[in-house]
């Protein structure tokens, strides 16, 4: 059988047992498949359609599997042998890209499948051609799109083309983050390998079970780590079951609306040899991101990682984390730009976002800041002009020129993982996150992100689902809840709103962090976080910039729960002027709506999580 278009679930991982090696099967040489040593997993194999001419719904991905009997040293090698593919939609948009090597297709090692994986964003008649690069196969075919069934996905997510600090799903909302934790490479990878055992080994159900979790808290995001940890030691072959049960995942995630920060590189990387521990010396992972030595092996890793998840709909990628820590910040940087960034954009046909951790991601050309210091929260920068460009790296501008890359800081601010902003330790820990303590500093963060500007937080990105979620977790993941209906009831697009400091000022006495999303004539957001010793504040007064002409319903809201903590009152708009505010207690949100819009806002915040 040549051609195998595929829906459902992809096919998951042998019960109980090493995948063995099949010498002699056409597709790949033993000597090519010797040196992969593989996993053994507890889990039983997942079932998947295969037909030919599966329907597809608008937002979920098309696969087609292609069988090539030839022999090739390397299947993996794009520079051997590759599977080029054409789309066409129906509007007459074109897609160029390249599929992956598959194995058996149903998740063994060894075999003479290649695979697509696109994600159709129209309905109607879509037309594809394909052939290998050493013209030993070629083909085309034609598939229909329909509506979409799933209403949790909006499709991909991209920058916003009014808005460079926004994002927007394809079908035109916009995309706020509300995130969860991160998945390690060894948690979905195998109980063991290689005769190493894997402590940090995730089941099926407990994976499930967390993103039902996050669904009934109204969470949209996970990160999904690869950091070189399915990659074979040659730096070239991967272990085919590690990496579909990431695919897995995905889907899996996809099928509930959230969405999934793909990492791409990471400062702790897996150690080569050694499958289940990191490191953070570039010179001991599998390869050095931050020399130029392996840049063949590179270039195959991204074209691979795009290959096999750019055609799901909720993906968009990280390209590193934190690669300033131990290793240079700014070498990472100068290859990005060189680069890494240009291989992701040339292999991906979505033109999905990318973003980066940490301080050098003003100075690379990605897409997304993601943001780390809670504590240290800046005003996301304008980028007018020179003057707020050089503020995020006027050190890097000499390097800028050498590359040919201007680097535009105007972009969005994510929150992708907490660390200085707690009363005590750093919010990405595990035990953080259970102490009902940290619970403020958590909702500080979430309220904080949103009023300077931001596009999302996520919460303890280390929190361990192998343990019960106590009331502790439960709380933290219910103020992101809180926050998102609150957001989303806002009878305005949060896209058009900017971020404005000292809007509201002059009290209440003690408070820190307060700035004001937005949108003008219509809503004013201020979160005022109480400081000091009690975490609690007199009532006072403090005044607000001037309105609009017009009339405006002002509430005084505990951001726990969106009631209200004194009785609302009517102002005009006009000249700057005071206003009482309530005493309270850690935190107090400032909701300023114009009068029209209050009541659809009142309405689709009630019932908010107590």
């Amino acid at each position: 059988m040549g051609i195998r278009v595929a829906a459902g679930r992809p096919i998951g991982l042998l019960r109980r047992g090493l995948f063995v090696l099949l010498f002699g099967l056409a597709g790949a040489s033993a000597s090519a498949q010797a040196e992969i040593v593989l996993g053994e997993y507890d889990e039983a194999p997942a079932s998947v359609a295969v037909c030919s001419g599966c329907d597809v719904a608008l937002y979920e991905p098309f696969e087609l599997q292609v069988e090539n009997p030839g022999t090739y040293t390397n299947p993996f090698d794009y520079d051997e042998i590759a599977l080029e593919a054409r789309f066409i939609a129906p509007s007459g948009r074109e897609y160029a890209f390249a599929g992956y090597y598959d194995g058996d297709g149903a998740g063994g090692q060894q075999g003479m499948v290649w695979a697509l994986r696109f994600q159709p964003d129209e309905t109607g008649t879509w037309r594809y051609s394909y052939r290998f690069s050493d013209d030993s196969k070629s083909g085309d075919g034609s598939f229909a799109v329909g509506p979409r069934r799933n209403p949790a996905l909006h499709g991909h997510v991209a920058i916003d083309p009014e808005n460079p600090y926004g994002l927007r799903y394809r079908d035109g909302t916009p995309h706020y983050w509300w995130g969860g934790k991160w998945v390690n490479g060894p948690n979905y990878g195998p109980k063991r390998k290689g005769g190493q055992e894997n402590e940090h080994f995730l089941d099926d159900a407990t994976l499930l079970a967390y993103l039902d979790r996050l669904v009934e808290y109204d969470h949209n995001g996970i990160l999904v780590k690869t950091a070189l940890f399915p990659l074979a030691d040659d730096k070239m072959r991967w272990d085919l079951a590690w990496i579909r049960r990431a695919e897995w995942l995905v889907r899996e995630a996809a099928a509930r609306g959230i969405y999934v920060h793909l990492n791409i590189f990471d400062t702790w990387s897996r150690v080569a040899g050694k499958w289940f521990e990191h490191d953070t010396h570039g010179e001991r992972h599998v390869f050095n991101v931050w020399d130029r030595n392996d840049m063949a092996a590179e270039r195959n890793y991204v074209r691979t990682i795009v290959a096999r998840f750019a055609g799901f709909p909720n993906v968009y990628w990280e390209l590193g984390n934190e690669m300033e820590h131990t290793n240079s910040g700014e070498v990472f940087m100068d290859l990005a730009n060189e680069f890494y960034l240009p291989w992701i954009r040339e292999a991906d046909p979505h033109d999905l976002p990318i973003g980066l951790s940490e301080g050098i991601h003003w100075t690379t050309n990605v897409d997304i800041a993601f943001l780390h210091q809670t504590d240290r929260l800046p005003p996301l920068p304008k980028g007018e002009g020179l003057t707020d460009r050089l503020i995020h790296g006027a050190k890097s501008l000499g390097k800028r020129l050498i590359h040919g890359v201007w680097i535009d800081s105007r972009r969005p601010a994510m929150m992708n993982e907490l660390v200085f902003g707690g009363e005590g330790d750093v919010l990405w820990k595990d035990e953080v996150m259970r102490d009902p303590a940290s619970r403020y500093s958590y909702r500080r963060t979430f309220w904080r992100n949103f009023t300077y500007g931001g596009t999302g937080s996520t919460e303890a990105t280390w929190l361990d689902i192998s343990k019960p979620l106590d009331e502790a977790v439960l709380n933290v993941m219910a103020d992101q809840q809180t926050l998102r209906r609150y957001i989303e009831a806002l009878p305005v697009d949060i896209n058009t709103m900017r971020s404005v400091g000292n809007w509201a000022s002059g009290g209440p006495r003690g408070v820190d962090y307060s700035r004001t999303r937005v949108a003008d004539g219509a809503v004013y957001v201020t979160y005022f976080a109480a400081t000091g010793d009690t975490g609690a504040t007199m009532p006072g007064k403090l005044t607000i910039g001037a309105l609009p002409e017009g009339q405006y319903r002002v509430s005084w809201l505990d951001p726990r729960t969106l009631e209200p903590v004194a009785p609302a009152l009517e102002i005009s708009g006009g000249e700057a002027q005071s206003l009482d505010h309530p005493g309270f207690e850690r935190d107090l949100l400032l909701s300023i709506v114009e009068r029209s819009r209050a009541s659809e806002t009142a309405e689709n915040t009630a019932g908010a999580v107590q």
